[in-house]
């Protein structure tokens, strides 16, 4: 909670604010997932531009637990992001080739808390059984934060 009015709350005059995460991160998340034993690859499609905060934030957390969860839960695999920008929103959605859902779907505080997020701004969120095999993390995220 407190994470959340640091983002929300103006800042006091001379008070510093914690480094936020962002997309801007993402590459670095991708390298260290990836030095842990999970193959993982971007993609970007659309015309990449500076979000609000909180929609970039929500962004790396989703991208972030999904890429958890995989490593915990899907055994061997690889895993692949994508991150489409549209007009009005962001859509991102993280699959992977593991060994698919092995718990009922709104099952644990990590999934509860993407889904959460998502809710926050006005978005979509969901999690599905990938075509093929594995599964997929899906999020539509609005551009001002509502939709």
């Amino acid at each position: 909670m407190r994470r959340l009015l640091q983002v929300l709350r103006p800042e006091a005059p001379g008070e510093l604010s914690p480094p936020q995460t962002g997309l801007d991160q993402l590459p670095a998340l991708i390298d260290q997932t990836a030095a842990a034993g999970l193959p993982v690859a971007l993609s970007v499609r659309g015309e990449r531009r500076r979000l609000p905060a909180g929609v970039e934030q929500c962004a790396y957390r989703i991208v972030q637990e999904a890429l958890t969860n995989t490593m915990k839960h899907a055994g061997p695999a690889r895993a692949s992001v994508q991150l489409t920008y549209t007009p009005t929103a962001l859509e991102l959605e993280v699959r992977d080739t593991g060994t698919g859902m092995a718990m009922p779907r709104g099952v644990g505080h990590g999934l509860i808390g993407m889904q959460e997020r998502a809710a926050l701004l006005g978005g979509r969120f969901g999690v599905d059984e990938a075509p093929g095999g594995g599964v997929r993390v899906h999020a539509v995220l609005p551009m001002n934060g509502q939709q």
